[in-house]
């Protein structure tokens, strides 16, 4: 496959992602393991949560909780 020339950032492999029942365990018990978060806890509107950390062997890992409750942004805002 041929992402671009060259220092481009290129494919750096497959990214899986694996289904949490709690995403805020899943990133700490990650740190706890070693890893690193490489992207944060982020909301995708009525959808759920996404995240992204790498193991201690170097890959990287995303991470996806189920929840539809999470709000479009602006919606239930108090003004």
């Amino acid at each position: 496959m041929t992402t671009g020339p060259a220092p481009g950032p290129g494919a750096q492999g497959v990214l899986v992602y694996i289904e949490v029942e709690d995403i805020d365990r899943a990133l700490s018990d990650g740190r706890e393991a070693g890893g690193t978060v490489v992207t944060g806890k982020m909301p995708i509107p009525t959808v759920g949560w996404s995240a992204r950390f790498r193991d201690t062997e170097g890959n990287l890992v995303g991470l996806f909780q189920t929840d539809p409750t999470v709000p479009r942004p602006g919606a239930g805002v108090p003004g």
